[in-house]
């Protein structure tokens, strides 16, 4: 996609969801990559789609990555778009909490929460214990090939308000798409290994779970 193709610069007030279903995505890493989870929200009317995500690094290594990247995490980080996880690795209990708090803060309930399958045994299984319906995403182009398409044409369409949110457009950006013979696409990172596209990956676990309950979402709202 083009820039022009994935800029929205409309935003919205997360308040406006308040006691609303979600779907939810996660893309968990280690050490390098950014974590991102995501909560996608939809207007049964107009069928536009909410996204609103947080993003984390660990705190031992960030000014280095801030410095050596020349990627402006400690602005988002002032703006509250990203939060810091105490060593040199993430703490996925970091993530568990901020789902939490938006279900305890704005009462934004995800009725699935689809993962990266490489995520971590304990993180799904914590997530589980705290009521959270947790659904495995297998990151093949059988799994990711048609959702990926839906959220491009939503992106073109500008049927996707991600509040402006300038990590997960820079994540977009970053994004290639790599297609198989069958014409089944899957991302890539479509330049240097700096560059991220983790936010995308996470919002693409949620369009996989809106893709596989598109009717029962609509339904819930």
């Amino acid at each position: 996609l083009t820039y022009d193709d994935i800029n929205n610069e409309k935003t919205f007030d997360i308040a406006r969801f308040k006691n609303c279903y979600a779907i939810g995505g996660a893309d968990l890493s280690i050490t390098t990559d950014l974590t991102c989870a995501t909560l996608l929200m939809m207007d049964k009317e107009t069928e536009e789609r909410f996204v609103t995500q947080m993003y984390w690094l660990p705190r031992d290594s960030f000014e280095k990555r801030v410095q050596q990247d020349k990627i402006p995490y400690d602005k988002w980080l002032e703006q509250g778009l990203l939060r810091l996880c105490n060593g040199n690795s993430i703490n996925y209990s970091d993530v568990t909490a901020w789902f939490l708090e938006m279900v305890n803060d704005y009462g934004i309930t995800p009725l699935w929460i689809y993962y990266d399958s490489y995520s971590a045994k304990y993180w799904v299984e914590e997530m589980e214990q705290n009521g959270f319906k947790m659904v495995r995403c297998i990151q093949g182009a059988k799994t990711l090939s048609l959702p990926m398409q839906m959220m491009g044409a939503d992106l073109q369409a500008k049927k996707i308000n991600y509040n402006n949110n300038p990590i997960l457009k820079w994540c977009l950006t970053n994004t290639g798409v790599q297609t198989d013979r069958n014409g089944n696409i899957v991302p890539i990172k479509n330049q240097a290994a700096k560059m991220r596209i983790d936010g995308m990956a996470s919002l693409l676990d949620a369009y996989v779970g809106l893709f596989e309950h598109y009717e029962e979402f609509l339904r819930a709202l």
